[in-house]
């Protein structure tokens, strides 16, 4: 911590807290015309309407119906010659009080204002002063005694003294404003704790220091400005914990560090209490999609493609234990053969195709990890095949996530899968797949590997949209290109 330099920039500084975005204003006026008394209390116009102003204050603040505010203009204005930013605020009116509610109250012009109100705009609720105590009585001198007699003829008599005590001089400690801070009501354990600072003459920063009572340090954090006269930060669920969160709130100024809402010594404090986590209800989300896609590994004579089209309709549950289960139907189709055959030999590619339907189930070991197996059965041309996949998920399905895995299909052949699912742009989804196979001839095929970019658009809040693209080949001279499209739906 650092030492406070001067009482001059103490005075100069004053702050009101307020927490979870309710801020009370402290009543430090600026200005010259009929300055608030010390225990004004200020608030802000907060909406304006056609006939009515709503300003934050209410009956908890001590606003009755029928009082009448001042509304005072704060500017900030950059002096055109000395570049100096000179901040004050001036009176534009006055409004009186109608309705008045717990923390808001409608107000109307009283009398004409000099420039139409604005939110942002300060009232002031001023509050009179309390009589001056009655002064002290002034000392008086005392009457002399009548002197006592005396046997001694010739002695003086005794002097009483006529002088009361002197009282001691007045006390010459500057007065140093206190920063008053709304009441904690209630606080819970592990929840953020946001606090702001509203402070009625410029600084260049504030810093929040906050601990965990019993703690022997605090950790401070800068606070960030919010509006002209406002600073806010948000102490991390971490340090809030039982048995209570303490805080206090420096300004910086050109003369040092002014604690403007509590200090080290004597910070605010706030009791936390302990509560059981809830656990989180069980939020099913429904998944539905479909998607078609053709690559050809040979343009030049288009004996080696694939045109495979899939849809699946599954549930998502939680994020660990069974995170997923789907269902589809898949039509896949091709035509290949070996480089020898259809490159050399010159033969025609064999056709291959299987319609089928599958199973997936998706476990989560930790939110950011899972695995992911499927069943697949099918029809082919010769009778019944089937196949499996498997994969490993690093990430959230529903964020950025990367998937590795493999596919084996009866009859038709191999493939591997790594695919980068790009989720940072939540109207642009983006998925960049790689594969290494040799479909559609399978074991009797030679392998090649497909490179895949789809870009997506969510034309909806629950639906998106994609166009694929791919480059897939056996050689450099046994290769094209792909296309495709996807549509997506969640709810």
């Amino acid at each position: 911590m650092r030492v406070v330099r001067g009482e001059r920039a103490r005075a100069a500084l004053t702050g009101v807290v307020c927490l979870a975005a309710a801020w009370p204003r402290s009543a430090a006026a600026a200005g010259t015309d009929s300055a608030p008394s010390a225990d004004a209390v200020e608030g802000n116009i907060v909406q304006v309407e056609e006939n009515d102003l709503v300003v934050d204050l209410g009956a908890l603040r001590g606003a009755s119906a029928g009082d009448v505010v001042e509304v005072w203009r704060p500017m900030r204005i950059k002096h055109p010659v000395t570049g100096r930013l000179l901040v004050d605020r001036i009176l534009i009116g006055r409004l009186r009080l109608g309705q008045v509610r717990p923390n808001l109250a409608l107000a109307t012009p009283n009398g004409s204002l000099s420039r139409p109100a604005e939110p942002g705009d300060v009232v002031v609720l001023p509050r009179p002063l309390p009589p001056p105590p009655s002064p002290p009585p002034t000392p008086t001198q005392a009457p002399a005694p009548s002197p006592a007699p005396s046997s001694a003829p010739n002695a003086a008599p005794a002097q009483a003294s006529t002088t009361a005590p002197t009282p001691p001089p007045p006390s010459t400690t500057p007065t140093v404003p206190i920063a008053r801070a709304q009441e904690i009501e209630r606080v819970f354990a592990g929840e953020p704790l946001r606090v702001a600072i509203f402070l009625t003459q410029p600084a260049s920063g504030a810093v929040l220091h906050a601990r965990t009572a019993g703690d022997e340090t605090y950790v401070s954090q800068p606070m960030t400005k919010v509006g002209a006269e406002y600073w806010a930060a948000t102490i991390p669920p971490e340090r809030v914990r039982s048995p209570s969160v303490e805080w206090f709130v420096e300004a910086v100024s050109p003369d040092g560090t002014v604690p403007v809402v509590g200090e080290a010594s004597a910070p605010r404090s706030a009791t936390v209490e302990d509560v059981s986590p809830r656990a989180p209800s069980r939020k099913v989300l429904g998944q539905a999609a479909i998607w078609t896609d053709y690559a050809s590994f040979n343009v030049r004579s288009n004996d080696d493609y694939v045109w495979q089209t899939e849809g699946v309709m599954g549930a998502r549950f939680d994020d660990v234990g069974i995170r997923a289960v789907r269902t589809g139907f898949g039509v896949y189709r091709g035509l290949g053969g070996t480089l020898q055959q259809l490159d050399v030999q010159h033969q025609p590619g064999t056709p291959v195709g299987l319609t089928y339907g599958y199973l997936e189930t998706e476990f989560g070991i930790v939110p950011t990890f899972s695995i992911a197996a499927r069943a697949i059965v099918g029809l082919q041309q010769d009778g019944v095949g089937g196949g499996a996949s498997a994969f490993l998920r690093i990430g959230s399905d529903l964020e950025t996530n990367l998937l590795v895995g493999g596919e084996v299909l009866g009859g038709i052949g191999l493939r591997g899968v790594a695919e980068f699912d790009w989720n940072t742009f939540h109207n642009w989804p983006i998925v960049l797949r790689s594969e290494v196979t040799n479909q559609p001839a399978g074991f009797e095929g030679d392998v090649g590997v497909r490179l895949i970019g789809q870009v997506g658009y969510r034309v909806l809040p629950h639906m998106v949209v994609s166009a694929r693209g791919s480059y897939q080949g056996r050689t450099i001279d046994h290769a094209g290109p792909g296309a495709g499209a996807a549509l997506g739906y969640a709810w």
